[in-house]
């Protein structure tokens, strides 16, 4: 009797000690395939909406400041929506559109922001670990990596250098703990997307966030 609760109790420490080390790699691999899996699906997206509205250069843009719910709304319901399958469809923080998909993940929408939630309720709210930022921008010369394509990681002023996106003063994936529904102050972790991106959808070693 004593042998098994020894051995019990070996198993118990050994089970504590990887426990958390499975949890944490398994949640890092959950967000970097469902990170991959919807740049694959907004981009087909928008290919199919393009057959039938043609080039996406020409397409209505939003004008941030005065857009309502319903203008978010009709464009994801024009070009977004029809192409997809949707769970839920809801409107969220600062008038936007938040579509939660079938694998369990959310997107909110603002027409040219895209901020992707690998799981749709997540227990924190950082930007860079818990919510990663897209932008649509295929006629905006101020995003020179997004012109002329579909949803792509948010690139703002970045024109190439892999430090640059770790170091920039004010996009740079620096790990400092900035909520995703920060738009009036801190732009801090939007180039975490970009990273991931260019590590072939791999949160990679040096990356500031542990999950």
């Amino acid at each position: 009797m004593a042998e098994v609760l020894i051995t019990l109790g070996i198993i118990g420490i050994v089970a504590a000690m990887t426990l958390p080390v499975a949890i944490r790699h398994y949640n890092k691999r959950v967000t970097e395939v469902r990170l991959e899996h919807f740049y694959s699906l907004m981009n087909q997206a928008i290919t199919a909406a393009e057959v039938k509205y043609g080039d996406k250069a020409y397409w209505p843009e939003m004008k941030l400041e005065s857009a309502t719910y319903e203008d978010n709304l009709e464009w994801v319901d024009t070009y977004i929506t029809p192409f997809i399958k949707v769970l839920k469809k809801e409107e969220c923080f600062a008038k936007t559109v938040c579509l939660t998909l079938i694998n369990g993940s959310r997107v909110r929408i603002n027409r040219d922001n895209f901020t992707f939630y690998p799981k749709a309720n997540p227990t924190e709210d950082i930007r860079g670990k818990t919510c990663f930022e897209f932008i649509f921008a295929p006629n905006n010369e101020h995003f020179p990596l997004a012109k002329d394509k579909g949803v792509e990681p948010y690139v703002g002023s970045y024109f190439g250098g892999d430090n640059d996106l770790y170091t920039n003063a004010t996009y740079g994936c620096t790990g400092e703990k900035v909520a995703c529904d920060e738009y009036s102050g801190s732009n801090k972790n939007k180039y975490c997307t970009k990273i991931i991106q260019m590590n072939g959808w791999k949160i990679p070693d040096d990356y500031p966030f542990r999950f």
